[in-house]
């Protein structure tokens, strides 16, 4: 069942990657509004991850939260059919955000709690999630290919519905940890290794959040709009491999180190992209996926456990997700949309690419200063 939320909750992810962008340029929306549209997820991150996830470790009600962001998320879908302003539907798409961007920490709150009691591993439940995103990328694609923009509402409600229904079979993994002590979560956070780790974190999600929120748009400006989905399956599939070795040999590797690799090569990614004309050249840069996410996404949660003790578990992901999706979205959002409308996509390619260096020489010095967990 676990697997399965994993699925369902991440493929609502390739919708908004794969399918919104394009739903947004076929509405006649300009770089610069799609950017601040995709800004305003960021924001309410930064506001719902704190808010929910602090409750959700406070009253350990994981699973009812997880239930009523998807019934919120099927609700705010509906309300968007038949909007056309672009007032309205940024406005729609924060509060949309309010309810989506939680679900997925949330599921990887349980899923860690679920590897530690089950004697499993994370990346077993997972890699589920990346298969999701994968597949549901591919199919997104042909169906808005094949029946256009009116395919996103019934696609985003079906996608909610579906992971709903795997909530109330999951199982209590918050019952048996220890109170919730806000003082003991604050010296944490204070701590100048807490501080550091976060503020890297920021600059190496800055040329991810690129990706997410351009890379559709390019591949339809350089003629691969039918491709898109498939750019987004390789990229999936290709961390696959990655999150399976990490899981059976990354506890004899350090973090630092390999957060630092992970960022040099989102830098190297978005440098090939600035220079990149061609769809399927720009497909195989997709598979750099595996070294940049899929090692930087592992390693961050291994590190968070050092950091935060199980019964912050949820705050933890909040924290996190505050930060790789809140914080950066907004520096990445409306600036790359900017950048993109003034100066063209390369030149936003150079600007993540230089985020992705300075983060990966961020994590080696805070490695060599003996900040690895």
């Amino acid at each position: 069942m676990l697997r399965s939320l994993q699925f369902t909750a991440n493929a609502m992810y390739s919708l908004l990657v794969v399918c919104i962008p394009l739903y947004f340029t076929e509405l006649g929306f300009s770089r610069l509004e799609i950017g601040s549209i995709y800004s305003t997820g960021p924001l309410m991150a930064i506001v719902s991850n704190l808010l929910l996830g602090a409750v959700a470790d406070k009253a350990r009600s994981l699973r009812l939260l997880l239930g009523l962001l998807f019934l919120c998320q099927i609700a705010v879908f509906l309300a968007l059919a038949p909007l056309r302003q672009f007032a309205a539907i940024a406005a729609l798409m924060a509060v949309f955000y309010f309810f989506q961007t939680p679900a997925v920490p949330m599921v990887d709150s349980l899923s860690l709690l679920a590897a530690d009691r089950l004697g499993r591993s994370f990346p077993s439940f997972r890699v589920f999630g990346s298969v999701g995103f994968a597949l549901c990328a591919v199919l997104f694609n042909l169906l808005y290919d094949e029946i256009g923009p009116g395919m996103v509402v019934p696609a985003g409600c079906l996608t909610a519905a579906a992971a709903l229904l795997f909530v109330p079979f999951i199982g209590n993994f918050q019952a048996n940890l220890r109170r919730f002590d806000f003082s003991e979560l604050w010296g944490i956070l204070k701590q100048r290794k807490t501080v550091v780790f976060f503020v890297l974190v920021w600059l190496a999600a800055v040329p991810h959040r690129v990706l997410e929120g351009f890379l559709s748009v390019r591949m339809q400006e350089i003629g691969g709009e039918a491709w898109v989905g498939w750019t987004w399956l390789a990229s999936s599939f290709s961390e696959i491999p990655v999150m399976l070795l990490l899981a059976r040999y990354g506890h004899r590797l350090k973090e630092l180190p390999l957060l630092s690799a992970a960022a040099f090569f989102y830098a190297v990614r978005l440098l090939l992209l600035s220079v990149i004309d061609a769809p399927f050249a720009l497909i195989a840069t997709q598979l750099m996926h595996s070294v940049t996410f899929g090692i930087f996404f592992l390693s961050a949660m291994r590190f968070l456990t050092h950091l935060l003790p199980d019964q912050y578990r949820a705050t933890a992901q909040a924290l996190y997700v505050t930060v790789w999706v809140g914080l950066s979205g907004l520096t990445a959002g409306p600036l790359g949309g900017w950048l993109y409308d003034a100066y063209g996509a390369s030149v936003l390619f150079l600007a993540g690419a230089a985020s992705g260096l300075i983060a990966a020489s961020g994590f080696l010095l805070a490695h060599l200063r003996g900040y690895s967990g």
